[in-house]
């Protein structure tokens, strides 16, 4: 598993997650230094976490949307922090 370690001041380059992300990531080794995916996309197609033995994921989280009026259930939630928690993501992304 590869995880984000940021030295303090480094520049990173990412990319959102999208249909094509696997085969760039796989043709192209190196070339971005994490993939923001999202929760409710891990969820859904839970093999994508695979991507994290390439290259780095950090979490999006639209089921914690801070422009909504109605929170997330604990259950959404806790699915949350368990997934924060493997993934090592150093921070969520909204």
């Amino acid at each position: 598993m590869k995880y984000l370690r940021t030295p303090v001041g480094a520049t990173q380059i990412g990319l959102a997650y999208g249909p094509g992300i696997p085969e760039f990531v796989a043709a192209n080794p190196g070339s971005v230094d994490y993939i923001e995916i999202p929760f409710e996309q891990l969820r859904h197609s839970p093999l994508l976490a695979s991507l994290q033995e390439s290259v780095p994921l950090i979490l999006h989280c639209a089921s914690m949307s801070v422009a909504g009026f109605v929170p997330p259930t604990e259950a959404i939630v806790d699915a949350i922090v368990r997934e924060a928690e493997r993934m090592q993501t150093p921070w969520i992304g909204e």
